[in-house]
C-alpha cells in the first residue's frame, strides 16, 4: 500500500494513512482525465461486439443500483462503488494497451478516495444516470471526441465539488480550511485544467455538482 500511495511510513512509528491534498488532487484528476482520453480512444478504436455488450451491461446494472448507502443519503453505497468502477472499466474495456490499463487503474484507484467526499460536500443533486448514459451513448456511437469529452466533464466535476467545498469552508480553530497540510487562502481552490471543447466550442471543465 506504500508503494502505491495509500500509506506513509513514518521511522520508529509504523504506517498512517496518506492524507488528502487538495493540490494533489487537481494534479491527480488532470493526469487521470489525460491517461482516460488515451484509453477511451483505443478502446472505441477496437471494440467489437462484445465490448458493446459489456458497456451496455454495466450501465443497466450501474442504472438499477441505488446511489447512496442504506441509511446514509449522504454517503455513496458498496454496491454502487462497485458497479460504478465497472462501468468506468467497461468504457475502457477494449483498449489493447495493458500499460495505458495499468497506469489508469493506478489513478483511479487514488482518485477514488477523494471521490467518497464528494457526495456528502455536494451542494446540489447530480443526475448521476444521465452523466453515465451520455458517455455510454457517444462511446456505443463511436463519438471518441464527444466521449473523451463526456467523461472528462464528469471527472473534473467530482474533483471540482471537493476542492470548491475546502475552499469555501469557514475556518475552525486549530483545524485547518482544506485538507491539504499546506492549505491555500481563504476562497481559492487549486484549477483545474479545461476538457476537450464541446460541440458549442466552450471548453470542459469541473463545473460544480454531486463517480466521477
Amino acid at each position: 500500500m506504500a508503494s502505491e500511495g495509500f500509506v506513509v511510513s513514518e521511522p520508529q512509528r509504523g504506517f498512517r494513512v496518506t492524507p488528502l491534498d487538495l493540490d494533489e488532487l487537481a494534479d491527480l484528476t488532470n493526469t487521470r482525465c489525460q491517461i482516460e482520453e488515451l484509453c477511451i480512444r483505443d478502446s472505441i478504436a477496437h471494440g467489437a461486439i462484445e465490448w458493446e455488450t459489456s458497456l451496455i451491461a454495466a450501465l443497466h446494472r450501474l442504472s438499477r443500483t441505488p446511489v447512496q448507502a442504506d441509511g446514509d443519503s449522504k454517503r455513496y453505497g458498496e454496491a454502487f462503488a462497485a458497479a460504478h468502477n465497472i462501468f468506468h472499466e467497461a468504457v475502457v474495456g477494449a483498449c489493447a494497451s495493458r500499460w495505458l490499463l495499468q497506469v489508469r487503474q493506478l489513478l483511479s484507484t487514488q482518485q477514488e478516495r477523494y471521490r467518497w467526499l464528494s457526495r456528502p460536500l455536494a451542494k446540489t443533486e447530480r443526475d448521476l444516470d444521465k452523466e453515465h448514459s451520455a458517455i455510454a451513448r457517444a462511446a456505443l456511437d463511436r463519438d471518441a471526441d464527444a466521449t473523451v469529452a463526456l467523461m472528462t466533464e464528469h471527472l473534473q466535476k467530482t474533483a471540482s465539488i471537493v476542492l470548491e467545498a475546502a475552499a469555501s469552508a469557514p475556518a475552525m480553530p486549530g483545524r485547518p480550511r482544506s485538507l491539504a497540510p499546506n492549505p491555500r487562502p481563504a476562497g481559492r481552490a487549486p484549477r483545474l485544467r479545461a476538457g476537450p471543447p464541446d460541440a458549442a466550442g466552450m471548453p470542459q471543465g469541473g463545473r460544480p455538482a454531486g463517480n466521477g
